[in-house]
């Protein structure tokens, strides 16, 4: 696994125990039978892990997730990003853009198609399935399913503070999991501030359940009734103010 550990520098130690383990072998033996039968599988080996790469362990403050990489040849490790050098930019990444003009009443001049600058900024841009079949979408979302799931329990145990952005609706069970284990941990944090008075609990409890069960249920409904204007401006506001209380914590 010395190639995986060279492509996702900090994050290994966290990943090893993923990267490392049976399951993980059968996805690896699983891609390689593919390959073998002809079938052409993107990204590139070499850029697989780049979106770990690009924005490392200690820097991540967003993880936004994705479904899986453009079956069109054109991924480039990075959710939703698009080459420099693509003669026209993809249409998921087109709507990110409409939705950042819409919201801010802009307009994305040399915007960077790459998203190298998010990822530099402390976004990781991950795919929840690393790697998928040519001209085939959501071929390869199964196989890494239990990956995915894994990377989302482990970082949120590993890190405080982090913020996910679910683009796919797939993974919803797996982040409420989450979000409710991170509140049985700001109770027991709370409950040993006895000088905090009862009503702060419950009013950032509160807050934090309706902010983080807000946000999913707002995009949960943009996907569902195919809006393509993403409600940004209300994740910023919640992103603000959770970093405000949760710094307390």
């Amino acid at each position: 696994m010395s190639g995986i550990k060279n492509q996702v520098g900090d994050w290994y130690p966290l990943l090893e125990p993923i990267v490392t383990s049976d399951y993980f072998k059968k996805v690896a033996t699983q891609i390689k039978k593919q390959k073998a039968m002809g079938l052409r599988i993107y990204p590139d080996t070499k850029v697989t892990f780049r979106a770990f790469k690009m924005c490392q362990f200690a820097d991540v403050k967003v993880v936004i997730l994705g479904q899986d990489p453009y079956h069109d040849g054109s991924a480039t490790g990075l959710a939703f990003a698009n080459n420099d050098q693509s003669p026209r930019m993809s249409p998921s990444l087109h709507w990110i853009t409409k939705a950042i003009e819409h919201d801010y009443d802009t307009l994305c001049v040399n915007f960077d198609v790459t998203l190298e600058e998010w990822a530099q900024q402390g976004v990781l841009l991950l795919n929840t399935a690393l790697t998928v079949v040519s001209g085939n979408a959501g071929s390869h979302v199964a196989l890494w399913d239990k990956f995915t799931k894994d990377f989302i329990q482990h970082l949120s145990e590993q890190k405080d503070n982090v913020i996910f952005v679910m683009l796919y609706l797939y993974y919803g069970a797996s982040m409420l999991k989450v979000m409710l284990n991170t509140l049985k941990e700001i109770i027991k944090l709370l409950l040993r501030h006895t000088l905090l008075p009862m009503l702060t609990l419950v009013v950032v409890l509160g807050f934090t359940l309706v902010a983080h069960l807000g946000t999913l249920i707002l995009f949960f409904l943009v996907l569902l009734n195919g809006t393509r204007i993403v409600v940004s401006r209300c994740l910023v506001s919640v992103i603000q103010r959770l970093f405000k209380y949760t710094k307390y914590v």
